[in-house]
């Protein structure tokens, strides 16, 4: 079975990406509003191209098979046209998958619905000032 490897970008330090910080920052405010399912964010490299998150200190690190994980992006079930809402999909997604791929831009996100302990902490070095 393949796996994803999965990068989750973060400030904090912590033991568990928790689903329950869902919308307490405010870059995931907006995503709020089109769904209240509580999910984090992944990514497949450990540097993310959203320019939000270039200067995190910490990407934690994960595995999760495939056929776990619903590739939006294929949609080989047709969901995205079955459902109404983001928020309806997100449901019937939630109850079958572990989470879900999409592709927002040029670079791909990997929604996950449940919390995760890292198998990896990266801490990056790039914050070191020269003077």
């Amino acid at each position: 079975m393949k796996k994803l490897k999965l990068y989750h970008p973060s400030n904090k330090l912590f033991k568990v990406v928790k689903v329950d910080y869902f919308g307490q920052n405010s870059y995931t405010k907006a995503s709020v509003k089109s769904s209240s399912i509580k999910r984090s964010f992944w990514y497949l490299i450990s540097i993310p191209q959203e320019k939000i998150f270039k200067h995190c200190k910490y990407s934690y690190v994960t595995e999760i098979k495939r056929e776990l994980i619903y590739n939006l992006k294929v949609d080989k079930d047709n969901l995205s046209a079955r459902f109404y809402s983001e928020h309806d999909l997100l449901v019937y997604l939630k109850e079958k998958y572990a989470g879900v791929i999409y592709k927002p831009a040029d670079y791909y996100i990997v929604c996950l619905f449940k919390d995760i302990i890292p198998t990896k902490i990266i801490r990056h070095k790039r914050y070191k000032v020269k003077i």
